[in-house]
């Protein structure tokens, strides 16, 4: 009953420290992490850098409703003054809406009108115009006028910035637990935030984010598709699928502005370890992360700014604690001409999405490590240096690792962990070779024992 009960325990991703894999040589590193412990608590005193300065002349603040407080910060009423709350019955967290639009007048209406009707009630929204050149920020304005919900604000960009920036900019108004993005061409059904929330407050693990399935539609609407297949989830015996499912009874009910501990409808919630490496999820718009791993992950310059911000933030805080997938479809995915995929013909699964111009995937990956390595001494403290450093080795070679970690001035940190990741590697090998040497030898002996007696 022991040596089941370790079985069972080391199959499993719950663990309070991930397992540690045999390792694979060579110049590329494996894709799973050696060792280090899950993200630590968001509450851990860490001097951490503010991610960027903004000055004041580079964008406008549009006030659209005249019943808001004059503050600098959305914050809900429940945070000015203390909640109370019985032992099962709780505060509900903030969620930060940010939705981006840069030229999409003909689509932010429907996402501004997506998030205002959440069944979970308690958010703040900020729509952030990158600079647009068409009508979208009139349309803006006058949305959010007709809709007369002091939960939404207007942040007009002078300048394009590009939409990781735009987060940025977004969340700095924004006061909140959790923090959602959603592209102004895409939607949330009534259910999104909800969902997330529920997931995120699972009794089982966290995790740095979550996502879902959503629908593929037009640029009318008009639904293409019932799901996106590089959203990891169970189909049926389909496709084997990583990860383990969460019990259905482990994330609590909403009840207006509470969470009850006690479990609600049932939720479907599939944790995949940091060890699996892969895309797991739809796109930014159907992601909800954790407010304080999003105040790291951003970079302080915005980069890249034209594309990959959801493979910025989804590839990090996988690599830092895992992810919750939602396999249910919360939202849709919208093409429609102007976006990566609008030029894919929609015949299956199976196919070919999109291409992306040469060296931007390489551009991404660059930026991420280097963001990492300027933050070294916090993503350190908070997974371990050892899984930090053998994290960020799935994304380049280890040659254009060591590059740019001497362009962070962190080389000889690196260099140090690195010699210890190798050194850890070749004892990992040594015992496992003694071991499966030792098992041949006593497999041999018990044929040769066997031959003798017939």
């Amino acid at each position: 009953m022991r040596i089941r009960e370790i079985r069972k325990n080391r199959r499993g991703v719950f663990r309070t420290a991930p397992l540690r894999p045999c390792p694979m040589g060579g110049g590329q590193t494996t894709n799973m992490l050696l060792r280090g412990p899950r993200l630590q608590a968001s509450n851990a005193k860490i001097d951490r850098p503010r991610v960027c300065q903004t000055s004041p002349n580079r964008f406008r603040l549009s006030r659209v409703s005249c019943h808001r407080r004059n503050t600098e910060l959305l914050t809900p009423a429940a945070a000015q003054s203390p909640a109370t709350g019985t032992s099962d019955r709780l505060a509900a967290p903030t969620v930060a809406v940010v939705i981006t639009c840069r030229n999409y007048s003909e689509f932010v209406v429907h996402a501004i009108q997506s998030v205002a009707s959440q069944s979970y009630r308690w958010f703040r929204c900020v729509v952030v115009d990158d600079a647009s050149t068409d009508e979208s920020r009139a349309i803006i304005e006058d949305t959010l006028a007709r809709l007369a919900d002091d939960r939404f604000l207007l942040l007009s960009l002078n300048k394009n910035v590009g939409q990781l920036a735009a987060f940025r900019l977004g969340l700095e108004r924004l006061a909140g637990q959790f923090a959602a993005f959603l592209d102004a061409d895409d939607m949330w059904f009534p259910r999104f935030l909800e969902c997330h929330v529920r997931a995120h407050l699972n009794s089982v693990c966290a995790a740095p984010l979550s996502g879902s399935d959503a629908c593929l539609v037009n640029r009318e609407g008009v639904p293409l598709m019932g799901t996106l297949f590089y959203c990891t989830k169970d189909r049926s015996g389909f496709a084997q699928m990583p990860g383990n499912d969460l019990p259905d009874d482990s994330c609590p009910r909403v009840e207006g502005d509470r969470i009850v501990l006690d479990s609600g409808a049932a939720l479907k919630v599939r944790y995949i370890s940091r060890n699996v490496t892969g895309w797991h999820w739809v796109n930014t718009s159907a992601m909800v992360f954790r407010r304080d791993f999003v105040d790291l992950a951003i970079p302080a310059d915005g980069e890249p700014k034209e594309r990959h911000a959801d493979y910025i933030l989804a590839s990090l805080g996988h690599m830092l604690g895992g992810s919750l997938i939602i396999p249910d479809r919360l939202g849709t995915y919208r093409i429609h001409g102007r976006n990566l995929f609008a030029e894919s013909r929609r015949i299956g699964s199976f196919q070919i999405n999109g291409f992306e111009p040469p060296g931007s995937v390489q551009y991404a990956n660059d930026q991420l490590v280097l963001h990492v390595l300027r933050n070294w001494d916090v993503f350190a403290s908070l997974a371990g240096a050892e899984a930090i450093a053998e994290g960020l080795q799935r994304f380049l070679t280890a040659n254009r690792f060591r590059e740019l970690a001497k362009a962070a001035n962190v080389d000889d940190d690196v260099e140090r962990v690195l010699d210890r990741t190798d050194r850890a590697r070749r004892a990992y090998r040594y015992r496992l070779k003694r071991h499966l040497i030792g098992r041949y030898l006593a497999l041999a002996a018990v044929a040769r024992s066997g031959w003798r007696n017939a």
